[in-house]
């Protein structure tokens, strides 16, 4: 009798262990499945965040997030993002994934790549950022399988627009400068910065 119990116990719990792996399973196809396929990464104009599918909180959390309280709150107003799954272009061993992040006030979109073998988002880019319906930052696809980021950026009460450009490859890699192993020098020195 108590072999019995012993062994029901078992076979119980290894079927409890194989459903939590499938639905754990499902979870994360659940994320990739979001995407709709396309053929090349979008053009800006190609795209209406709001009529693509809504992704997860638990989704955001799992996948997207690296601090965890920047991600699904906003830090600066502290309103909600609503995250948004554009769509995907296969790269044999990852995928391209291309989503937007909203506050409802400003728009971000993003690129990441994600592995197919070890299910996790490998490097995110941002690429495009709406604050009111004014563009400050964008991008154009180069026909060298390069992206440019354009910025806007306010320096002594003028607007300079400053230019990046990444390689379309699943680490992003920096393409139109070496990075320097050189400690940054910043804008303005402590001693500049009144104490008050």
């Amino acid at each position: 009798m108590r072999n019995r119990i012993i062994k029901l116990f078992v076979v119980v719990i290894a079927l409890l262990c194989s459903l939590s792996q499938h639905a754990l399973g499902q979870r994360r196809d659940g994320f990739v499945d979001l995407y709709a396929v396309k053929k090349h990464i979008l053009l800006p104009n190609e795209y209406d965040v709001f009529k693509c599918k809504q992704i997860s909180d638990y989704l955001v959390s799992l996948y997207l997030c690296e601090t965890k309280n920047d991600c699904l709150i906003n830090p600066s107003n502290g309103y909600e993002f609503s995250y948004y799954a554009i769509g995907k272009v296969d790269f044999k061993s990852y995928w391209l994934l291309l989503y937007g992040q909203t506050d409802g006030y400003t728009l971000n979109i993003y690129l990441a790549s994600y592995s197919k073998k070890d299910n996790r988002i490998i490097a995110k880019l941002r690429i495009s950022e709406d604050v009111a319906g004014e563009k400050v930052m964008w991008y154009k696809l180069n026909p060298d399988k390069t992206i440019s980021i354009y910025r806007n950026y306010e320096i002594d009460e003028e607007v300079i627009v400053k230019k990046e450009t990444y390689q379309l490859n699943c680490t992003f890699a920096r393409a139109d400068k070496v990075l320097s192993k050189e400690t940054h020098k910043p804008l303005i020195t402590i001693d500049d910065i009144e104490i008050r």
